[in-house]
């Protein structure tokens, strides 16, 4: 009986018999090129198919990350198995490509304070904000201001349907639903939960228009 590695297995039957680790009784370990166990098969894992085995595949349940992958941007997922998630803001905004709506102009995106009356849509919410300076002029005003009691009036010089939001100095929504405008006749919104202060109150319509209006309650 000849077993060089004194393995317990003769070189009959051992694959490797010079090497105690490899014999018939061992063993396999997965990817590694070695057959372990002397059957004739080297054990490769890749449990999604992918062509890439579960030592380098960083995700072996899924046939779309795998090291060969393209990265797809902003999705918080590793795709290639680098080790990292691919983020884009081109304008260093602390906003991504798929949510800034201008990637390449840092005061644009959906955290900056809209401008009144310049055509552009600096918050990304798809509206252009229209100002308010000249009341009378507006196809939507205001009154009173300043609110003395829980009641405020939302005039309109046409027939739309309006969506109001109120929000504090803070930006935080306090207050919003849809109103019916038509000429002569004004809305009413109630204020109550709102105590003394400032606040703005946004106007959106159905064809994307917007005003902002400030008032004071007192």
């Amino acid at each position: 009986m000849i077993d060089n590695d004194n393995d317990g297995y003769n070189s009959d039957e051992d694959c490797d018999d010079s090497d105690a680790s490899i014999n018939p009784g061992a063993i396999e370990i997965a990817n590694n090129t070695e057959d372990e166990d002397c059957d004739g098969l080297i054990l490769v894992i890749d449990n999604d198919n992918d062509g890439y085995n579960s030592d380098e595949d960083c995700d072996d349940s899924d046939a779309s990350i795998n090291p060969g992958e393209t990265e797809i941007a902003n999705n918080l997922l590793d795709e290639d198995c680098d080790g990292l998630i691919l983020v884009i803001d081109n304008d260093n905004d602390g906003y991504n490509s798929d949510e800034d709506c201008d990637d390449n102009e840092a005061s644009i995106n959906p955290g900056a304070i809209e401008i009144p009356d310049n055509l552009i849509d600096e918050d990304c919410d798809g509206l252009i904000l229209t100002g308010t300076e000249n009341m009378a002029f507006s196809p939507v005003f205001l009154a009173p201001n300043p609110v003395s009691g829980n009641e405020v009036y939302v005039y309109g010089h046409e027939e739309t349907v309006q969506h109001y939001t109120i929000v504090d100095i803070y930006g935080r929504s306090l207050l919003s639903g849809d109103i019916q405008l038509s000429e002569g006749h004004p809305v009413l919104v109630d204020l109550g939960i709102l105590v003394p202060g400032m606040y703005f109150i946004r106007l959106n319509s159905a064809d994307k228009t917007a005003f902002v209006f400030s008032f004071v309650k007192i």
